[in-house]
């Protein structure tokens, strides 16, 4: 089976990338000029190069002999809310319109909880806090309409925060307590994470499966509090760590210092104003067992272990 997988080269895409090729499956992988290839240099990998953030349709050819789709690429940061919605929907919907003229069997999207929005605003059903979350949200609609009657199944992953080797957007919070000091969200906010494996692991259990399209959340069954999460944070490195509970307030305008401290430098910063308003402000949980029983899936990984694995991986590559 050949297996075509976008945003294979970031930290989610290429733990997915290399979990296809351990299971034998023929991997065929979108690539810009730009794209990193450190993780997957492997000669036997069907590298393309297309960039799906521009607006037009996409070429057949590129699907041709692939039995599945996993579209994993997206953008979680843009200078306008624009720049979200084509990429993140427009772009997704061009990608499924050409595997159905390709004859795919099967086509993953890689949401994200976000699409959902946070606890608060359950009682009035899916409201993202962003425009991330939002474009996530109206590419699953756009899929979902767009894929009935077309005899291509479509999978729907709303993946949980993700952390694990490789990842950079938790790096930061790593080195700061590496020096013996954490600075965190409120202690009565809630987070419910999920280790990289175990989303690769959900996402084989999707092809496996062929789940109807969901979206299903994929997430540990436990959620935790930021005073939990500072705890094992001290656990996992091994010492004892100053922790400082910053209020909502207080911790947004730590992000927008960041932001605009990356404005003027040009660097990207980690914590933004969105990040730090989900991570503050909002809790995004929920329960997993409608996605455990249609995927035949469970989180083997608590955030105990993640934490330092997790930590282990960043000190061997001399990040810490």
């Amino acid at each position: 089976m050949k297996i075509f997988l976008t945003g294979g080269t970031g930290f989610i895409g290429s733990h997915i990338a290399e979990a296809l090729l351990a299971q034998g499956y023929g991997l065929r992988l979108s690539i810009r000029p730009s794209s990193n290839k450190a993780y997957l240099n492997y000669k036997f990998i069907d590298w393309r190069y297309v960039d799906l953030s521009k607006p037009q349709p996409i070429e057949s050819d590129l699907l041709k002999d692939i039995s599945v789709v996993i579209h994993n690429a997206g953008i979680t940061r843009a200078k306008e809310s624009e720049s979200f919605f084509l990429v993140n929907e427009k772009a997704s919907l061009n990608l499924a319109e050409a595997a159905v003229k390709a004859g795919v069997e099967q086509f993953i999207f890689i949401s994200s909880l976000a699409a959902r929005g946070p606890d608060q605003r359950q009682s009035l059903g899916d409201m993202p806090s962003s425009d991330y979350g939002s474009s996530k949200l109206s590419a699953e609609k756009a899929l979902i309409d767009f894929c009935q009657g077309t005899g291509m199944k479509l999978s729907i992953l709303r993946l949980a925060g993700v952390y694990g080797p490789r990842d950079r957007d938790l790096l930061s919070l790593f080195q700061m307590a590496n020096q013996g000091f954490l600075a965190l969200p409120p202690k009565q906010g809630r987070l419910q994470p999920l280790y990289v494996s175990d989303a690769v692991a959900a996402v084989l259990a999707a092809i496996n499966h062929k789940a109807s399209s969901g979206p299903w959340l994929i997430a540990e069954s436990k959620n935790y509090t930021w005073q939990e999460v500072g705890l094992l944070m001290e656990q996992a490195l091994g010492k004892k760590l100053k922790r400082l509970h910053l209020n909502s307030s207080v911790f947004t305008f730590v992000a927008f210092l960041s932001g605009l401290w990356g404005k003027l430098s040009g660097q990207e910063v980690k914590l933004d104003m969105r990040r730090a308003d989900d991570l503050s402000r909002y809790t995004f949980t929920g329960s997993v067992l409608d996605s455990e029983a249609a995927l035949n899936w469970h989180a083997q990984i608590a955030l105990s272990e993640g934490l330092k694995l997790t930590a282990e991986w960043y000190q061997k590559q001399g990040w810490l």
